[in-house]
């Protein structure tokens, strides 16, 4: 059986009263707190350790100190938006054997990267809709499906179009078309040295699809319906998990 344990350090992590939180500083504090730009940063240091290995071909025991460092940026307009943000995911601590992959290591990698542009009345009167395009993170509906993963030391970033609506009864819905970035490098000497590799997007691997939700569709209850579909292609030196194409739905 085996046995996880995880330790979370939270740097500048202070008990203090709500007044006194308003008055730490801030990146966005030290620029001014501009209305129309917005600078945000974190650093996430968590120790972990592993009894009793259940996969083979990794060591019986394992420790790891994974550091996770972001740092994001974004300019809005009355019409228009420009954002990014640097993810720098890495590991210590571990040893020849240990299981630290891609999913704990990503150096200094742009995972957002992206324009936007607003519309109002784009579906008549009292209607809004909004375009995303370039690099960035998912968080859609309820996040079961589509998500950016906070508790892992790295995240999910995609390359593609978003867009979003609403109409004047209230109904929101959001489609996107993109390429999930597969994190490089992925073989063991490189992860372990943790080198800057830009991650890559293909057509190998789309992830398509749609939620529309309706609020007080019955009474109170907000009405939801989701359709997601991912496909992939097997690549010269990447396998899929189950053949020519995968979907999902909801």
């Amino acid at each position: 059986m085996a046995y996880v344990r995880t330790t979370c350090i939270l740097l500048l992590s202070i008990a203090c009263s709500p007044s006194a939180r308003a008055d730490t500083p801030t990146l966005q504090t030290a620029i001014g707190d501009p209305h129309d730009f917005k600078l945000s940063g974190s650093v996430r240091l968590r120790y972990e350790t592993l009894e009793g290995q259940p996969r083979t071909g990794f060591r019986s025991s394992d420790e790891q100190l994974a550091l996770r460092s972001t740092l994001s940026a974004e300019y809005r307009g009355e019409t228009f938006l420009i954002g990014g943000e640097i993810y720098d995911s890495r590991a210590y601590l571990d040893k020849a054997g240990s299981a630290v992959s891609a999913n704990e290591v990503n150096a200094l990698e742009l995972v957002q990267a992206y324009v936007g542009i607003d519309v109002k009345d784009a579906l008549g009167n009292g209607t809004s809709a909004g375009f995303q395009f370039g690099r960035m993170t998912l968080n859609l509906g309820s996040r079961r499906l589509v998500a950016a993963d906070d508790y892992r030391n790295t995240t999910n970033g995609y390359t593609g179009v978003r867009a979003d609506f609403k109409t004047a009864g209230g109904t929101v819905g959001t489609l996107i078309y993109t390429l999930p970035q597969i994190r490089l490098p992925d073989d063991p000497p490189s992860i372990q040295k943790s080198e800057v590799r830009w991650d890559r997007e293909s057509f190998d691997l789309r992830l398509w699809g749609a939620t529309i939700a309706r609020p007080k569709a019955i009474g109170k209850v907000t009405g939801e319906l989701s359709y997601y579909r991912l496909q992939e292609r097997d690549g010269p030196t990447r396998a899929t998990l189950v053949g020519p194409s995968r979907s999902c739905r909801r």
